[in-house]
């Protein structure tokens, strides 16, 4: 397993080895601070500072003990995280491993068969996933374990960079919004309290980065990034929407009362009983239309998102 991973599922989700909490501590401190300045000061971040934003930053700092934070957002660029994120996590989250942002990226691409890297983007919180590997292979339980020990994570629901201006349609590809991509529909259903939910949106990453998704011998090539520098990091103008909280509480209990009480995601260390774990995280088909339900929630906060931002309020 990558950055880990076994050693991770030997050890409660609530507990972090002294010297693996200050690694992640100076390692978190450098990237905020060094992506604060590629995307903060050589160009410019506006995020608009209503109550919103003003909630998502209680939430960062301090919540209820044992209560997840999930942000969600579009994904208009590879430099969304850590380099956007890095603009709006302010400098006591990034000194405090404990509150900082955990994240997926693609095994493939992110985890290379490098020790050091690895190690790195472990140190980062950020776990790997398999692309295509489905909302039950045992990578997305890992990350997701430690969000039910009451931490924050940050997804992009339409699950790839998309730069086409509108949510979750890709020219090339079709997009999120008629695809089974249930992760952050199945996290929220098992959490073991109600998490806070706080979408954004912005714009301007895509001048940031720029890449495209382009036909290669009847395959996509997903990560074709310019570099020109003409275009890249310098100049342009990003600004971002914080939402309103959003609560899936009606769901949920409207499931639970046909259906019975769902399964938990357990944050004590599952090593002993993993095949057990594991058959207890595979979906059920009776769940899957609340995870589908749930997903569509999440899709109507950041479309609001997105008109809001077409609005320029």
């Amino acid at each position: 397993m990558k950055v880990g991973i076994t050693k991770l599922r030997e050890l409660p989700a609530e507990y972090v080895p002294l010297g693996l909490l200050v690694a992640r501590g100076i390692i978190q401190f450098l990237v905020v601070s060094i992506f604060k300045f590629i995307v903060g000061v050589r160009n410019t971040v506006e995020v608009v500072k209503d109550e919103n934003y003003s909630y998502l930053m209680q939430q960062m700092r301090s919540r209820q003990e044992g209560v997840s934070l999930l942000t969600a957002s579009n994904h208009a660029s590879s430099l969304d995280d850590p380099g956007l994120l890095s603009c709006l996590i302010p400098m006591d989250v990034a000194m405090s491993p404990k509150r900082m942002r955990w994240s997926l990226a693609t095994q493939e691409i992110a985890f290379p068969n490098i020790p050091l890297v690895q190690a790195f983007m472990g140190a980062g919180q950020v776990l790997p996933i398999w692309r295509g590997g489905g909302i039950d292979q045992p990578l997305f339980f890992d990350v997701c374990r430690q969000i039910a020990a009451g931490r924050w994570i940050h997804l992009f629901p339409e699950a790839r960079v998309v730069q086409s201006g509108i949510l979750g349609i890709d020219p090339w590809v079709v997009g999120w919004l008629t695809s089974r991509q249930w992760g952050i529909g199945k996290l929220i259903a098992h959490l073991p309290k109600r998490p806070v939910f706080v979408p954004f949106y912005h714009v301007g990453m895509t001048a940031v980065l720029p890449q495209h998704n382009r036909w290669e011998k009847g395959t996509y090539n997903n990560l074709v990034i310019s570099w020109d520098p003409r275009h890249y990091g310098r100049g342009n103008k990003v600004k971002v929407w914080v939402g309103e909280s959003c609560s899936f509480d009606d769901l949920i209990e409207e499931h639970e009362k046909k259906h019975g009480p769902l399964w938990k995601i357990p944050t004590e260390a599952p090593q002993e009983k993993w095949e057990e774990t594991m058959k207890q995280w595979k979906s059920r088909e009776v769940d899957k239309p609340l995870y589908h339900h749930i997903t569509r929630r999440v899709e109507k906060c950041l479309k609001n998102l997105e008109a809001r931002s077409l609005a320029g309020v």
